[in-house]
């Protein structure tokens, strides 16, 4: 069973509709679509909009507290735990191609036993070194070239051709996977103890959720033929998280604590 899962937040509830309806075009249909919702959110206290109408075919689930951009899989996770299922989990402000499941559905076999991820980061990335290396040959990134012709193309469209892009010319390891452009995941790789998230570190959830992954054994890989999912812009640009600055820790500062606090503590990204 393909179980599909995202969380939101209370100003891009508005932009929901849009974002399943392109859902809905997926050549590959999830069993299951799953939006979770906390009653209680950090950054927006008060009252709470109400959602919009909704496909009925999104189960829309609620739980009390907010624990981050994590919302999207941990509570998932666990309703699903024990079960034969596929998670896979993802972001409300972007537009996936068409394809985009059936490339989780397919590398499935290709890497099994592993995490899957449509992008990643790497610890060079956010400014790290590393003295252990990746368990298998790294992901190699799309090419500048192969990007400026990306670039070419919507010039020469005025902006209106706006395809997904590629994100790897071949496929790989990766240190840190990124929900916005999609993880496939299996639920009983995570545990209730993942959801105490300390202060500052739920800000990030693509390093607390891969750090919980690899210190159980669980490597991340990227799907074969990776795309890079367009913004859906309007929904993006409405109180991004990347912007946020938590106790005075921004992005990066929060995402290296949280690499160093899996260091320290699981012995993982050494």
């Amino acid at each position: 069973m393909l179980i599909l899962t995202s969380s939101s937040i209370p100003p891009r509830f508005k932009y929901l509709p849009k974002f399943y309806a392109h859902l809905a075009k997926q050549r590959t249909r999830p069993d299951k679509v799953e939006l979770w919702v906390a009653r209680n959110y950090r950054r927006f206290p008060g009252d709470m909009p109400q959602l919009p109408e909704l496909p009925d075919w999104v189960e829309v689930n609620w739980v009390e507290d907010d624990l981050g951009p994590a919302t999207k899989v941990l509570p998932a996770a666990r309703k699903w735990r024990g079960q034969d299922v596929d998670i896979v989990y993802c972001d409300d402000d972007r537009l996936y191609d068409l394809n985009w499941l059936a490339r989780f559905a397919d590398s499935k076999s290709k890497f099994p036993g592993m995490a899957l991820t449509e992008s990643g980061l790497t610890l060079e990335q956010i400014g790290l070194d590393r003295e252990v290396p990746l368990p298998g040959p790294e992901a190699i990134s799309t090419s500048r070239a192969e990007n400026r012709m990306y670039r070419w193309k919507r010039r020469a469209t005025l902006g209106l051709h706006r395809p997904a892009r590629s994100r790897y010319s071949t496929a790989g390891y990766i240190d840190i996977a990124e929900g916005f452009a999609g993880v496939m995941v299996r639920p009983d790789w995570f545990k209730d103890e993942d959801f105490n998230i300390p202060p500052i570190l739920w800000t990030v959830d693509d390093v607390w959720l891969s750090g919980c992954l690899l210190r159980r054994g669980i490597h991340i890989h990227s799907t074969d033929g990776a795309m890079r999912p367009v913004s859906y812009k309007p929904s993006h640009h409405s109180s991004p998280l990347a912007k946020h600055v938590e106790n005075g820790a921004g992005r990066m500062e929060a995402n290296r604590a949280c690499v160093q606090y899996f260091r320290d503590t699981y012995g993982v990204w050494l």
